[in-house]
């Protein structure tokens, strides 16, 4: 058995899916998933209070701590010190998204903690699939991971030949990872637009999420928007889009006008690079390919023609 310490998300679902999550002793303040994760120690925590901000004003904030130089996220180091981790799993992709590697290192430091620490970094969708298998390999699991590996690139390469016997014209798409200001998608995502039977017209396949302006989305107008704000949920991503500066943004295009404005889970789905990725691109199918006549697809809200500002 190893003693695991996950600090961000995507680790801790990759342990799940390697059936080892009752090694893990310690999650960060972001991990909700599998729900058996919640009653663990989070070992970081945001060093600022979002609870009644606005999304811009996450954003001004966020913006701010960067440029004086100042952490996001910190390590706990009581819950570090009790953990007494064999293995940390932790991140270098995104300082905005979870506790920056200097920050862990110099935790270890403070605690005076010898554990082997395993950074995550994916950019591509083969990125996130072979971080299953380095993941495994630091817990020795790696039979394990090769097994969930091979399970989790059979279901793509379903996705793919069926979004190939379609028949149908591409969508042409656009995933905002956030709405105010909005931020179009990066890294995985337009790789999964892809290839669920979408092209992607505005995100950076393998690069960084950036803001874009209400004029390049106009300007793009796609078939289909796709809203997957990061760290929020549906309901969330709903809320901010019903606000009257956003809500007019969208009543510009044609994707609103046909009810092909989608919003969906961005916190579990889209920019939580674990195995979970794989659902996403099985959702990205339904939504690209859905008929009036179908259900809402799953961990779905649709922006309705006309629908009020709130």
């Amino acid at each position: 058995m190893k003693r695991i310490v996950s600090m961000l998300p995507a680790a801790t679902e990759i342990v799940w899916a390697l059936g080892r999550v009752d090694w893990l002793v310690a999650v960060s303040h972001d991990c909700s998933y599998p729900p058996q994760v919640r009653d663990l120690p989070w070992v970081t925590r945001c060093t600022f209070e979002t609870e009644g901000m606005s999304s811009r004003q996450i954003d001004q904030t966020v913006r701010h701590l960067m440029r004086e130089g100042k952490p996001l996220f910190v390590v706990d180091r009581a819950v570090l010190r009790t953990a007494q981790p064999d293995v940390i799993i932790t991140q270098k992709l995104c300082d905005v998204c979870a506790v920056s590697p200097t920050e862990v290192q110099r935790a270890l430091r403070d605690v005076a903690l010898q554990a082997e620490v395993l950074e995550l970094g994916p950019q591509s969708l083969s990125d996130v699939l072979g971080d299953v298998l380095r993941v495994a390999e630091a817990i020795g699991e790696l039979d394990r991971g090769r097994a969930v590996h091979r399970a989790l690139c059979q279901r793509l390469d379903r996705v793919r030949a069926s979004s190939g016997r379609k028949g149908s014209p591409r969508k042409r798409v656009v995933v905002l990872e956030w709405l105010d200001p909005p931020y179009c998608c990066g890294h995985w995502i337009p790789e999964l637009v892809e290839l669920a039977g979408g092209d992607e017209l505005l995100g950076v396949r393998d690069g960084d999420s950036h803001p874009i302006s209400w004029d390049e989305l106009r300007a793009a107008d796609p078939d289909v928007v796709v809203v997957a704000c990061c760290g929020y949920s549906k309901e969330r991503a709903h809320a901010d889009a019903c606000k009257p500066h956003v809500l007019d943004a969208f009543r510009k295009l044609r994707a609103f006008h046909a009810g092909q404005v989608w919003l969906s889970d961005g916190t579990g789905l889209f920019t939580c690079p674990g195995p979970r990725v794989v659902d996403t691109c099985e959702l990205l199918q339904q939504i690209l390919h859905h008929s009036p006549a179908d259900p809402l697809p799953p961990n779905c809200l649709r922006l309705a023609p006309d629908q009020l500002a709130v």
